[in-house]
């Protein structure tokens, strides 16, 4: 059985095509850090309506793009959370996990190169990371 996100994967490649094709992975970022914001002061001002949950999906789409951009099949099967979070802390982690894609995406595409100290994750494991966050504050 296939898995979910690579399902999902195909239904966002699907819609971007006809939509009329893929933004920049640098732009994509962008909408990724506008995301975030939205669904942040979402979180402060404890609004849980349907507009967190579109916000929520909105980084699960953008992300997704940017992995079909990359060939990178996203899977959160690996990943198991044996902490139990509050949704402020599963909201910074999922910062620090779009942060480190954006890292990442800026070393392929922008003028920050990595130094040769930095060993950075993978594309497709960043946003395997980024879609297991996503999974557990929709569970809240």
């Amino acid at each position: 059985m296939q898995n979910k996100y690579i399902q999902l994967q195909e239904i966002v490649d699907t819609t971007v095509r006809t939509l009329g094709g893929y933004w920049l992975p640098l732009s994509g970022l962008a909408r990724v850090l506008e995301e975030l914001g939205e669904l942040g002061e979402h979180i402060i001002r404890k609004d849980f309506s349907d507009k967190f949950a579109t916000e929520l999906s909105d980084i699960q789409a953008i992300t997704l793009c940017i992995a079909n951009q990359y060939c990178a099949r996203v899977d959160i099967s690996q990943y198991s959370i044996e902490k139990k979070f509050s949704l402020q802390e599963l909201y910074i982690k999922l910062v620090a996990d779009c942060g480190e894609l954006a890292r990442i995406i800026n070393s392929y595409e922008g003028n920050k190169k990595l130094k040769p100290t930095e060993n950075p994750t993978t594309v497709e494991k960043q946003i395997s990371l980024i879609s297991c966050d996503i999974s557990l504050i929709a569970q809240m």
